[in-house]
């Protein structure tokens, strides 16, 4: 049975070109980059070069503002750390259809005193930035950071970047820190619209064909890191992240954002990915009646599309795709073997059962056209043999 890879935000294949770096770095390069001898200098100017490659992607101003974490998640957890840590307690504001990573660290620093508010969305999953910026004046003084989602990993959406400068000059005014969960950004759409508006960004390399177990934490120069780090030991990055550098990892990172920024630079492969998107969709609602098409009013990443399947039991639909040999989820990846239905959805004011029987496709710059006719063919063929099943 071949495969139809279409959950490319769960997780991406490695380029081939990262996977010749790692390979050649793990044979070659395998000094300790603290260490004062040649191969210690080698591995340092290989993770410098990888950290100018991350300066070019996010458009940062210094290769001392990125530090090299484990992947998203601790890039997340580290980013709260800097933004509270050595502090009183105070209030966080974030959105109501946030990752996990982020919601649920969250939780345990209200354990600690420092208090969130979840703001809504509306039912294309735009954040109510009124009332943010409400939140924001009410609580001048008390709120130390506002962490927001670039691109919701489930829909699609992106947080509008004029709103974001509103929000970054307020939340300047207020002594807020912005943080930005960007894992899902790189590779699909430029950055230079939002970045500025940021002073944490995190990434994950796995999400734009980069290997697993390696991410990266945008840190804006001049802001005050606590003295011990979110991951305390050695002077690693600059004390903000102690442990050895993986070498390899960042290797393959850095060439991932390279190849990210040649993507970028290539209007006409940008195009196509949006434009095999679009087939999708086409073919979806010209196969099945009554398709709805979650956030499609909002603007989008260009390769993500999430679709509730009416009349059709949602954990059951999910089960004889994947049968079928077609890859795709119900949400977020660390989410997608629960039968609760999605929160994003939810938040966005969609029924649960809808929720549970919508699918995300997710695309990737090396999805092929006869990939996507075959994704369109297949689901089409389950929900109208399952539709049947549910008639007799």
């Amino acid at each position: 049975m071949n495969e139809l890879y279409f959950d490319n935000n769960a997780t991406t294949a490695l380029d081939e070109e990262v996977l010749a770096g790692l390979q050649a770095t793990l044979a070659e390069n395998y000094g300790n980059p603290s260490s004062p001898h040649p191969p210690g200098e080698r591995a340092l100017q290989a993770v410098d070069r990888a950290r100018a490659s991350l300066v070019r992607l996010i458009g940062a101003a210094s290769p001392s503002e990125i530090v090299f974490t484990s992947g998203g998640t601790e890039s997340i957890h580290t980013a709260l750390h800097i933004a509270l840590a050595d502090r009183m307690p105070g209030l966080v504001l974030t959105s109501s259809v946030e990752h996990a990573a982020v919601l649920r660290p969250l939780e345990s620093w209200g354990l600690r005193g420092t208090r969130s508010n979840r703001i809504g969305v509306d039912t294309e999953g735009l954040l109510d930035t009124d009332r943010l910026l409400e939140e924001l004046a009410r609580s001048s003084g008390r709120v130390q950071l506002v962490s927001l989602l670039l691109a919701n990993n489930e829909t699609g959406v992106l947080l509008p970047a004029n709103e974001l400068r509103e929000i970054a000059l307020a939340a300047r005014s207020a002594g807020a820190l912005v943080h930005l969960d960007a894992v899902q950004m790189p590779g699909k759409l430029s950055m230079e619209e939002w970045a500025p508006s940021a002073d944490l960004i995190s990434l994950s390399a796995h999400k734009f064909h980069g290997p697993k177990g390696i991410g990266a934490l945008f840190v804006r120069s001049g802001i005050t890191c606590p003295a011990s780090g979110f991951l305390s030991g050695g002077p690693q990055e600059e004390g903000r992240r102690a442990g050895t550098l993986n070498v390899p990892g960042i290797v393959g990172l850095g060439i991932a954002a390279e190849r990210a920024l040649e993507h970028l630079a290539d209007a006409p492969a940008r195009a196509r990915v949006m434009g095999l998107r679009d087939r999708l969709e086409e073919g979806l609602r010209e196969g099945i009646e009554g398709l709805e098409f979650h956030g499609a009013a909002a603007r989008r990443l260009p390769n993500t599309t999430n679709v509730a399947i009416p009349r059709i039991d949602g954990e059951l639909l999910h089960l004889s795709l994947a049968a079928e040999g077609l890859c795709v989820s119900g949400g977020a990846a660390c989410g997608s073997k629960s039968r609760k239905a999605s929160p994003v959805l939810v938040g966005m004011g969609i029924d649960e059962k809808k929720a549970r029987a919508s699918l995300r496709f997710s695309l990737s710059r090396q999805t092929l056209p006869e990939e996507v006719e075959a994704a369109i063919e297949t689901t089409c063929r389950v929900v109208h043999d399952l539709g049947a099943l549910s008639v007799r």
